[in-house]
């Protein structure tokens, strides 16, 4: 289901950009940046932002002189952290995400851009690390 879906929305996209009435070229290029992501939950209460990545690659699509479309495609990793003195969590999700980007043009250079994003959750992760065995450990050796 999440593959067609994905192939849908790709379509849709770009099926879109091809059958615009473009002025000029298409404009294609790279995306990265880092993600300080935080979430809060009855599980996470104390938590620390987790920092993360993302990176993928954009199509600027003209359809008039101060107005384009820009597609893209961006696999984006997120979620939290919490430590105490005797544990440490991490929610760690990664995402694929489809940004479809109207952007007006201002001014040459200065665009103001919105649009919906469509993500796909590709990876889910819990981990969980406790030094509590240890310190129990820790103290038992200690009374033999």
């Amino acid at each position: 289901m999440m593959k067609n879906t994905f192939l849908i929305v790709a379509i849709a996209i770009f099926g879109f950009g091809a059958s615009s009435n473009a002025q000029e070229y298409w404009n294609f290029g790279i995306k990265g940046g880092a993600n300080f992501t935080n979430m809060t939950s009855d599980g996470f209460e104390d938590n620390n932002s987790r920092t993360g990545f993302h990176l993928g690659v954009l199509a600027e699509i003209p359809v008039s002189e101060r107005f384009s479309i820009q597609p893209e495609v961006l696999y984006s990793t997120q979620g939290t952290e919490e430590e105490g003195s005797n544990f440490t969590n991490e929610y760690k999700l990664d995402y694929i995400q489809l940004p479809v980007i109207a952007k007006f043009y201002v001014i040459d250079g200065l665009a103001l851009e919105a649009g919906p994003t469509f993500n796909f959750l590709v990876n889910e992760e819990y981990d969980f690390e406790s030094g509590l065995l240890d310190i129990i450990r820790l103290r038992v050796c200690q009374h033999i």
